[in-house]
């Protein structure tokens, strides 16, 4: 099984990412969900477990059918931290975005 580099850039430019949100509302599986928050505590409860080296996502649907992130710890050798924090729940974008942000075209 291959290990995680959590040393590894995933840095962008800001041009880039809003590249790639524009493509997102452009493309047609948007549905009018530019995004999320997690706050910061309960990043930091995940991240901070015995062994974690970063997170995971997967996409996920909620009940009220709307695509959702779900966010794991990960170990270094590529093991998903089912038995510890898992989080999800966060809160949607329209309804509290970034104001001003150019990630949602504005």
């Amino acid at each position: 099984m291959p290990r995680l580099e959590p040393d590894q850039s995933h840095d962008v430019t800001l041009a880039e990412a809003c590249e790639m949100t524009e493509r997102y509302r452009n493309s047609e599986i948007f549905n009018g969900l530019n995004g999320g928050f997690f706050g910061k505590d309960a990043v930091m409860d995940l991240l901070n477990q015995t062994d974690c080296v970063g997170l995971r996502y997967y996409y996920g649907v909620n009940a009220s059918n709307e695509p959702v992130l779900v966010l794991v710890g990960a170990t270094a050798d590529n093991t998903d931290m089912t038995e510890g924090k898992i989080l999800e729940l966060s809160v949607p974008c329209p309804y509290i975005c970034g104001e001003q942000s150019p990630l949602i075209g504005n």
